[in-house]
């Protein structure tokens, strides 16, 4: 599966399998999580078959049902840490993607579990990645156009209107959360 097919059938999900991950699939993400700690400078750690996170009243909220397994999304407190957990995070949701797994993004609706992570006393968590085989592939969501989400028109460089694109395919969050995307000339 490529990238862009990866985004293009990601969605959320938050029921899963009570399957767990393969020591290849494991390994896999362990190695891609290292990279990209040493290159977002975050603090990015999966944790594996441990389900109190998702067990207290907010995860009910949420809905979450298996998700036994789960990426903490942490790094040191700076003004562009929410950037770069967006960024790599995302990376790690599409190779989940390409790798047969289903995630999701959970930014409130987790419980801490004391002794399943590490954190400097610098550093924060911004998110959590419930990942795992899901027993759907989730459900889309309204999709918006280049134009909606963006200042593209017919004079708008080919380049520009390939980068928005992915974001017209939200596979979990709704079409109402993407804001402008614009080119700007100079």
């Amino acid at each position: 599966m490529t990238i862009q097919e990866a985004i293009e059938a990601r969605h959320s999900v938050r029921a899963y399998k009570n399957q767990p991950l393969s020591e290849e699939i494991v390994k896999l993400l362990e190695d891609e999580i290292v990279k990209l700690n040493h290159e977002g400078q975050l603090h990015i750690q999966l944790i594996c078959n441990e389900p109190k996170a998702f067990q207290g009243t907010l995860a009910k909220y949420g809905k979450f049902r298996n998700a036994n397994n789960y990426i903490v999304v942490a790094g040191k407190k700076a003004d562009d840490l929410d950037e770069r957990v967006g960024y790599y995070g995302e990376h790690l949701v599409l190779l989940a993607q390409t790798l047969g797994l289903n995630t999701c993004w959970v930014g409130l609706s987790y419980s801490k579990v004391p002794g399943t992570y590490v954190l400097d006393e610098d550093e924060k968590i911004a998110c959590y990645l419930a990942i795992g085989y899901g027993e759907t592939q989730g459900v889309g969501h309204k999709i918006k156009t280049v134009e909606q989400i963006s200042n593209a028109s017919d004079i708008t460089p080919s380049w520009f209107k390939k980068g928005v694109e992915p974001n017209t395919i939200v596979g979990g969050v709704p079409a109402k959360v993407i804001k402008k995307i614009e080119v700007i000339d100079g």
